[in-house]
């Protein structure tokens, strides 16, 4: 099947625009000083979460299926202290504006207020926390498929619960970091990524069940081989795409199978054998990359468990493959990007990642030829090295 189409991409350069390899601690510290600044006085909480990379995995989430992230060495940071007043004054370093977001503010007021402050009011509704000053810093590429939005809200609603004394267990926090997603940016996602941000680990990679909300902790890293993400430059935005159709299809394809299985009660309950219930066509395409990325997480386990980088690379193109044709949510620049990758010596596999209709790519590349693979791709990328999740700060 023939990839989706997308706009063509940016141009080219060595890393997303707004993305830095500054460490956590560091960001820590710009965050508290744009405080300082802006304030004439320290934060009272400083707050931080990671993006994330999914190795395999992709598209299960929503569905209660296996999914393989890893936090990530990109991170959004807040420094937040109490304000005098009900409202929340929020200032974005990165967009070099601020916001006032008054919680009884008329739908006319809040349609005005800045695209990058929607999840923060979001935020702001769900939890209805008292007037708050907000610094916001970030270097997780926007847009990318390393889960910005789930990054900033983790870090805010984490900062928010220790300096306003908020009880929230930590499962309710990333069951809220996910809502404040679905209401302000439409996209029915699953937990994976808030998930990601909170429990990551240094070097290694969460082997998460999505139907038991339970992980296990795997290496994450091939000797030898480092992770690379690649931008595309294609910006997508998921609920203007074809990603809520994916979720609907893949329901209307599991009613299909329980009426011709009742013992069918969730996508879990599914193997290859009930793709025989569906008649050939989207549908069962659908299903089938839903049943075949699980398998594959599973064997990404095995082969990250044996260090197998020629095993991790037949699985990463694989998943690829499955997204592209089963799923069809690939598009030209992903398809051009991961091709190139391919054909370079260095690569042991790549597959595009994340919602898909563009973002990056994910690239198992070994490490003595990293420079010369990025060189050949022609596009913004970076390598990632795999963190410990979210934190706080109490100043």
């Amino acid at each position: 099947m023939p990839p989706n189409r997308c706009p063509l991409r940016a141009p080219a350069g060595r890393e997303p625009a707004g993305v830095s390899s500054a460490g956590r601690e560091e960001l820590q510290e710009a965050c508290e000083a744009s405080f300082r600044e802006r304030y004439d006085r320290p934060p009272v909480v400083v707050a931080w979460a990671p993006g994330r990379i999914n190795v395999i995995g992709e598209h299960t989430d929503y569905n209660l299926g296996l999914t393989l992230p890893g936090a990530v060495d990109r991170w959004a940071a807040c420094a937040l202290a109490p304000a005098e007043s009900p409202a929340w004054t929020v200032t974005s370093v990165d967009f070099g504006e601020e916001a006032v977001l008054d919680p009884a503010a008329p739908a006319e007021t809040v349609s005005t207020e800045p695209g990058w402050s929607r999840l923060v009011r979001g935020v702001l509704e769900i939890v209805h926390a008292p007037g708050t000053r907000v610094v916001i810093r970030s270097t997780v590429p926007i847009g990318s498929g390393l889960s910005s939005s789930a990054a900033l809200c983790m870090s805010l609603l984490a900062g928010l619960r220790t300096l306003h004394h908020i009880p929230l267990t930590d499962r309710e926090l990333i069951s809220l970091a996910r809502e404040t997603e679905f209401r302000r940016a439409g996209a029915p996602t699953g937990l994976m990524d808030q998930y990601a941000a909170w429990y990551g680990e240094q070097e290694k990679v969460l082997r998460l069940d999505l139907r038991s909300l339970q992980h296990r902790s795997v290496p994450g890293e091939v000797p030898g081989y480092v992770w690379v993400v690649a931008d595309s430059g294609v910006r997508r935005q998921l609920a203007e795409t074809a990603y809520g159709r994916r979720v609907e299809e893949t329901r209307r394809g599991l009613e299909t199978i329980r009426r011709g299985d009742p013992s069918v009660s969730s996508f879990r309950d599914l193997d290859p054998e009930h793709l025989d219930l569906l008649p050939d066509g989207v549908l069962r395409d659908r299903l089938q990359h839903y049943i075949g990325e699980n398998l594959r997480v599973e064997e990404a386990v095995a082969a990250l468990e044996a260090a197998d980088a020629v095993e991790m690379g037949r699985l990463l193109a694989a998943s690829h493959a499955s997204l592209r044709d089963r799923y069809e949510v690939s598009c030209e620049e992903l398809e051009a990007l991961t091709s190139t990758a391919r054909s370079h010596p260095a690569c042991a596999g790549a597959r595009m990642m994340g919602g898909g209709f563009g973002g990056s790519t994910l690239n198992l590349v070994e490490r003595e030829g990293v420079e010369g693979f990025r060189g050949a791709l022609d596009v913004p990328s970076f390598t990632v090295r795999l963190v410990d999740g979210a934190g706080v700060l109490e100043i």
